[in-house]
């Protein structure tokens, strides 16, 4: 039975763990090496849907139990409240080039909404956005794969993102340009959750509602659901360490329902395009759309997407870890006399 043993859970806690994992699988320099160039052809390739056989990646989710991002508001569970957002704010080294060309690209850059087409582009750039970060060697380590390389992670998030994209209040955004001798490609994608229904009032609610049988049971279900090459104990571990980091900013939100507010669950850029701007366009799409509803926004960010949203006002309240990495809760609430850049438009 999948069922996570009970805990107290303190600000350290984190550190004393109720189950152990096995030590993490270490891959050598040449087969890290293959791994990034099998992602970047993947998303340098004409975007084309591949034929994937049927496989547990097949998943069926229904509207309250599928595999969003920690700040999904269509997520009630814990568990899958937190799972996704290991793809949050990813950044890759930036390989210099030359002024010139770096105007061509910023020119031809264009945002547009996600099509079922770029789904294999945009899973093999989040797959390489992520290749070195400690939450996604934690969750996806080499000893449980069913496939060489990252192929169990490129098929699974094909899988997802098509799921997602059937949910109405998921948003998919693509940033393309024009590169030499390959056309348009995408170089950098991201992932919006709208408010949720009005009906919907709190999913953390819903769970205290329940009886310990009952959650215990909830959990074994969606435990089943997940792929057999993404590590469980690790996905628990960090579901507690998002946890507390939201448990810590609950007086920062002022009163509000977070489910209520515009999240961005994931966004990742080539590490080739990097710094002229990208992640930029694509968080000012929904810090636009937030306007629009009058509402707030709340993003759980890794380090080096910090500074980003603080240079778009986005506020930190909250501090803490996830599967080793610092993780940096980030909240910019409704404001009609600012600006999306964070000026104030009031002489």
């Amino acid at each position: 039975m999948l069922t996570k043993p009970a805990k107290v859970m303190t600000s350290s806690s984190s550190s004393h763990k109720a189950h152990q994992r096995l030590p993490l699988s270490i891959s050598t320099p040449r087969e890290e090496k293959e791994e990034r160039e099998i992602c970047k052809d993947s998303t340098r390739k004409p975007v084309a849907t591949p034929n994937i056989p049927n496989s547990p990646l097949d998943i069926k989710l229904d509207q309250k139990a599928r595999l969003l991002p920690s700040n999904s508001t269509h997520t009630p569970t814990h568990i899958f409240a937190s799972f996704s957002l290991i793809f949050s704010s990813p950044m890759l080294p930036f390989k210099s080039k030359s002024k010139a060309r770096l105007n061509s690209i910023m020119h031809s850059l264009r945002l547009r909404p996600a099509r079922d087409e770029d789904v294999p582009a945009m899973a093999a750039l989040e797959v390489a956005a992520f290749l070195d970060s400690p939450m996604h060697k934690a969750m996806f380590p080499k000893r449980l794969r069913t496939k060489p390389g990252t192929q169990d992670q490129l098929e699974w998030n094909i899988s997802r993102m098509r799921n997602g994209l059937a949910d109405p209040n998921l948003h998919y955004l693509v940033v393309l340009t024009e590169a030499p001798e390959e056309g348009e490609i995408i170089v950098g994608c991201a992932e919006w959750s709208a408010p949720a229904a009005d009906e919907y009032e709190s999913g953390d609610n819903e769970e205290e509602g329940k009886s310990a049988e009952e959650k215990a049971k909830d959990m074994e279900l969606r435990l089943a659901r997940l792929p057999p090459f993404l590590d469980k104990g690790a996905l628990l571990d960090a579901n507690d360490e998002v946890m507390e980091l939201i448990e810590k900013s609950k007086d920062a939100f002022r009163g509000e329902n977070r489910h209520k507010m515009w999240t961005l669950n994931s966004i990742s850029v080539d590490g080739d395009y990097r710094g002229i701007g990208i992640g930029k366009m694509m968080t000012r799409w929904g810090m636009e759309r937030a306007d629009q509803d009058k509402t707030g926004i709340w993003i759980i960010s890794s380090p080096l997407g910090q500074q980003l949203y603080k240079s778009l006002g986005f506020r930190q309240v909250a501090e803490g870890a996830r599967l080793g990495e610092p993780q940096y809760l980030m909240l910019k609430f409704y404001d009609p006399g600012v600006q999306q850049n964070g000026a104030s438009t009031v002489a």
